[in-house]
C-alpha cells in the first residue's frame, strides 16, 4: 500500500504533516518520498519515525534506509542494515536490487 501511495505522489511537493510520520506507514511514505527528491537528512528521521511505530522490518524497507545511509556517507549502518536485510531471507527480486544498491556505491566507502 505504501509503494501505491509513493507512486500516487509522483513529483508533487510532499503533503503537509506526511513527513511528521504520525504513523508507521506515513513515515515510511514519508522517508521514500524524501529520499527520492535527495532529502536525505530529512529521510533518515523519517525511517527512523517508521522504525520506531512499526515492528515490520521488511528487506525492502532495510535496503532504502541502506540507501539513505549511504548517501549521508553513513557506511557502517548502510553495511548494518544491508546484512540485516539478507538475514531475513529476502525473496528473489531483493537480490538485483541490492546488487545495483552495492553497484553504485563508491568504491572509496570502506566496502
Amino acid at each position: 500500500a505504501v509503494e501505491q501511495l509513493e507512486q500516487a505522489l509522483g513529483p508533487d511537493p510532499l503533503p503537509d504533516g506526511l513527513d511528521a510520520g504520525q504513523t508507521a506507514n506515513s513515515a515510511a511514505l514519508a522517508a521514500r518520498w524524501l529520499a527520492r527528491h535527495r532529502e536525505y537528512a530529512r529521510s533518515h528521521l523519517a525511517w527512523e519515525a517508521f522504525f520506531q511505530r512499526s515492528a515490520r522490518r521488511s528487506p525492502a524497507d532495510l535496503l532504502q534506509r541502506a540507501r539513505v545511509h549511504a548517501a549521508l556517507q553513513d557506511f557502517e549502518a548502510a553495511a548494518a542494515g544491508l546484512r540485516r536485510a539478507f538475514e531475513l531471507s529476502p525473496g528473489y527480486s531483493f537480490f538485483p536490487r541490492a546488487e545495483k544498491f552495492l553497484r553504485g556505491l563508491p568504491k572509496t566507502g570502506g566496502w
